[in-house]
């Protein structure tokens, strides 16, 4: 007898889950992985392309804010011999 309740249990439950979410449930996981490939491979590739950007756009960043490259001091003048004169 518990069958038959559990049976009945069941096919209410399965009714009331069809009102709420619909008989047209989408689970390509359950199908195989070409079938998970095919329903997410949109999802796959904007997520690669928005990885490749934000590398990109790092990168740039980094490089935009590079310094200068560090130039030598100019060599130090050689000294200019100064004759004093006496004064007259």
């Amino acid at each position: 007898m518990s069958t038959r309740e559990d049976q009945e249990r069941e096919r209410e439950l399965r009714r009331r889950l069809d009102q709420v979410v619909g008989a047209d449930f989408d689970a390509p996981h359950l199908r195989g992985f070409r079938a998970w490939i095919t329903a997410r491979w949109l999802k796959w590739a904007l997520g690669v392309l928005f990885a490749v950007a934000a590398m990109l756009l790092i990168v740039y960043t980094i490089e935009s804010h590079r310094m200068p490259p560090v130039k030598p001091p100019p060599a130090a003048k050689k000294p200019v011999p100064v004759q004093i004169i006496p004064a007259r």
